[in-house]
């Protein structure tokens, strides 16, 4: 068996910590996550004043800043989006895509104000983008935003690792924010 060289241990060490540099700031930024549960808190106070007419507010508007999207709780249909509004009318946010059920998303959010999670979002056939979300509940809705992670080609050993660090850095947001979500 042969044994690596100083150098390609080197090059491997310094090969992760690049890449754990690539792991988006933005994680690591409160005022990224905090803009991100403010644009939920904004569009959650549009609905609470004007009813399901704010879905067409935000919808019709760039305002929050970061993206948003409102989910009927009962059927996943998309109701509101403020980035993707040809998509309102039709089942986006697909479950399977998380650690989640139905019955368990639904559980987290009324035990919580809100969850991180990791998802992967295809806006067309043959695009996929990973991103991390920030949901929360009201009146049989689910709110979100979030923001979009970069893409990144890795070879299986390390997206793997970094697969990994994503999970463990969504599992702290939700400790921070209040909510011990798997």
């Amino acid at each position: 068996m042969k044994h690596a060289t100083p150098a390609v241990v080197m090059a491997a060490v310094l090969g992760m910590a690049v890449l754990a540099g690539a792991i988006p700031a933005a994680v690591a930024d409160e005022s990224v996550t905090d803009s991100v549960q403010d644009a939920v808190a904004t569009a959650q106070a549009l609905f609470t004043i004007h009813g399901t007419d704010a879905f067409e507010q935000i919808s019709d508007t760039d305002a929050f800043g970061e993206f948003v999207f409102v989910l009927n709780a009962t059927d996943m249909v998309t109701v509101a989006s403020s980035d993707f509004p040809e998509l309102e009318g039709q089942v986006t946010f697909v479950l399977s895509r998380t650690d989640y059920t139905q019955e368990d998303l639904m559980e987290h959010l009324a035990r919580c104000d809100g969850l991180w999670m990791l998802y992967e979002f295809t806006p067309e056939p043959d695009v996929t983008l990973t991103e991390i979300l920030w949901l929360s509940e009201l009146d049989g809705y689910i709110f979100g935003s979030g923001f979009f992670l970069p893409e990144l080609d890795l070879p299986e050993w390390l997206q793997s690792w970094y697969d990994e660090q994503l999970r463990t850095m969504v599992r702290m947001l939700n400790a921070e924010a209040g909510c011990e979500c798997p």
